[in-house]
């Protein structure tokens, strides 16, 4: 899921934004969010005057670069990590014991003390029987 996230931020879909765009600056001021290197669309020169240029903006497919995915791969850990705990956390809350379990662990070291008592009689008067 979050792989998809930030691939989908970092590589967003063509949202005709770039059509609009009639100079070079603002056809190249929108950066890619992890990769400032890459533009969101690329600017070409059209000639209709010799004093005249103007500039066709258009959408750039952006390709994937290796500081994309490293920024992609350390921000899935950090958000990993950040929801990890918390989670391990819940569980640990979830599967422990409850009330009644606890009576029942309770009755059950009550039953051993008296079967060791009752034992302990038992061999005490065969001990007396004997001598």
């Amino acid at each position: 899921f979050l792989l998809a996230l930030f691939y989908d931020l970092q590589s967003p879909s063509d949202d005709g934004s770039c059509i609009s765009w009639s100079s070079e600056t603002s056809c190249l001021s929108r950066k890619s969010l992890l990769d400032s290197s890459q533009t969101y669309c690329m600017c070409s020169s059209t000639h209709t005057d010799d004093s005249l240029t103007t500039y066709a903006c258009s959408y750039q497919e952006n390709e994937s670069t290796v500081r994309e995915v490293l920024s992609i791969a350390i921000l899935v850990s950090i958000v990993t990590a950040l929801f990890l705990r918390p989670t391990e956390c819940l569980f640990e809350l979830i599967k422990s014991p409850r009330a009644d379990s606890q009576k029942v662990q309770a009755s059950y070291v009550n039953i051993g003390r008296r079967m060791s008592n009752v034992t302990r009689r038992v061999s005490v008067a065969a001990m007396n029987v004997t001598h």
